[in-house]
């Protein structure tokens, strides 16, 4: 797909986004945390105990009156990131001795069961609960509730506990800013609170991660605290249904994508503001866009253009809303008389709760975009994405990814958005990409303004994306 300036989506562990103005929605490839709590169980493999927990169809069980179980959580928000391995400890006081524990994730269509061996039945104990958070969970939170039976009283925990997810996240690592470019597509930090121990040991081994998401507020009691281990592995936003899209208007001419390059995006001192809404079955994210087009630069030895940005997304799930801002700088080359634009890597940096997460995006020997195809033309490249991630508590994480992509200019279409009707060039992007082993393919159809060279329109998988309003240099995108 091609990118730019546009949706603040799509740096992943893979692929950035590159150019004036596209950018890509979190592939159907990746699971969002805030939206899809049933692919979140579905994902998860849980231990509780040292045994491996049953997944059932169902609720956790009803909580007891009178004497019955209860159960201390050391916090109610624990920060990880995509691939680590999460160890929670928590306590369970009982009169007799606990036969099952369980947990939920909040959403989710079944429940985690575990029926503790004879070892484990102990009237008052402590128990670790741990899953591995798969490596294509993108930026986000999910909450689970815990529960214990003894005989046949059960009794819930007071408050659930959330998990602030940085991941393979659109939200936190936008793309850069220069003219649009065929691309394809795409992680939070929060600490817990009082009680016993928490420690963060990352493994040897490379994972994805940059960003951050909050989530519930906590509940006292003392008690272990959680352990946030780092550890590989390969794999946002609420409901809200989107209205109808008007099928866009096929109107090839035979021009070349010439069209939709604008050279003011690499101008020093251009800003470009654009906001977007994307949404799919799972919900939606609405997001804007700030940034300015910078000097020429040394990026890892290459000279480059520095586009300067601020990202702000807001997430909207059953808990409520969730906010998160990044700052980004993006570095790209560019060569007005082809035209083409090359992207090179980005510089990320997120706030959360427990500190900044800090990211490095290189791409080798960089994704070009290219405007000089004729309709029905296509264009394919291939290119090694590396990504490091610097989180408190975690140290420096890097992945690798190596993307095949296909690019293909269908040609003029005329679509509507919230911001209004235009005139577009129509790329249409297959994207394969491979991660420690792991190899997924993308598609997505591209729609970039004809005067503005901004993203106007994304469809990827069941996830669109629209331009709600856009200006550069203060004029509106019309």
């Amino acid at each position: 797909m091609r990118s730019g300036i546009a949706l603040p989506l799509a740096m992943a562990a893979g692929v950035f986004l590159a150019g004036c103005s596209e950018s890509k929605s979190v592939p159907s490839r990746f699971i969002q945390p805030s939206l899809q709590p049933q692919k979140v169980s579905e994902a998860l493999d849980v231990k509780i105990g040292g045994q491996t927990a049953a997944r059932v169809q169902g609720d956790l069980p009803a909580a007891s009156s009178g004497d019955r179980p209860t159960i201390t959580l050391p916090a109610t928000t624990v920060g990880a990131k995509a691939g680590d391995v999460v160890q929670v400890q928590f306590a369970v006081d009982s009169n007799t001795a606990v036969d099952a524990l369980f947990a939920k994730v909040l959403g989710a269509d079944d429940t985690f069961r575990v029926d503790l061996n004879a070892g484990n039945r102990k009237a008052s104990t402590s128990f670790t609960l741990n899953f591995l958070v798969p490596a294509n969970f993108a930026t986000g939170n999910f909450c689970l509730r815990l529960a214990a039976q003894a005989a046949a009283a059960v009794g819930l925990s007071d408050t659930p506990i959330c998990f602030n997810i940085t991941g393979l996240d659109p939200d936190s690592t936008p793309p850069p800013t220069v003219a649009p470019a065929p691309s394809s597509t795409p992680a939070p930090t929060q600490p817990p609170s009082p009680s016993p121990s928490a420690t963060t040991a990352p493994t040897a081994s490379p994972s994805p991660s940059p960003s951050p998401s909050p989530s519930p507020s906590p509940s006292p009691s003392p008690s272990p605290s959680p352990t946030v281990v780092a550890s590989p592995s390969p794999s946002v936003t609420p409901t809200a249904t989107p209205e109808p899209t008007p099928t866009p208007t096929a109107a090839p001419d035979g021009s070349t994508a010439a069209a939709c390059f604008n050279a003011t995006l690499l101008e020093p001192g251009t800003r470009i503001v654009q906001t977007y809404n994307s949404s799919s079955t799972d919900g939606e994210v609405d997001f804007t866009d700030d940034r300015t087009v910078g000097d020429i630069v040394s990026f890892f030895g290459d000279q480059a253009r520095e586009t300067n940005g601020t990202t702000t997304s807001t997430t909207t799930t059953q808990q409520g809303s969730t906010t998160t801002t990044s700052q980004t700088s993006t570095y790209t080359q560019s060569d007005a008389q082809v035209p083409q634009v090359t992207s090179l890597g980005a510089e990320t940096s997120t706030s959360t709760q427990a500190g900044s997460t800090q990211s490095t995006i290189r791409i080798d020997p960089g994704r070009v975009a290219r405007y000089d195809l004729e309709a029905g033309q296509s264009f394919q490249q291939s290119y090694t994405t590396t990504v490091e991630n610097n989180v408190p508590g975690f140290g420096t994480v890097t992945t690798t990814t190596e993307t095949d992509e296909t690019s293909t200019y269908v040609g003029r279409e005329t679509v509507t958005v919230p911001a209004g009707t235009f005139e577009t060039c129509r790329f249409d992007d297959t994207v394969t990409q491979t991660t420690q082993g792991q190899s997924s393919t993308s598609q997505s159809s591209n729609w970039f303004d004809t005067g503005s060279g901004l993203l106007v329109r994304q469809v990827s998988g069941d996830t669109t994306s629209e331009l709600v309003e856009g200006t550069i240099n203060g004029t509106p995108i019309r």
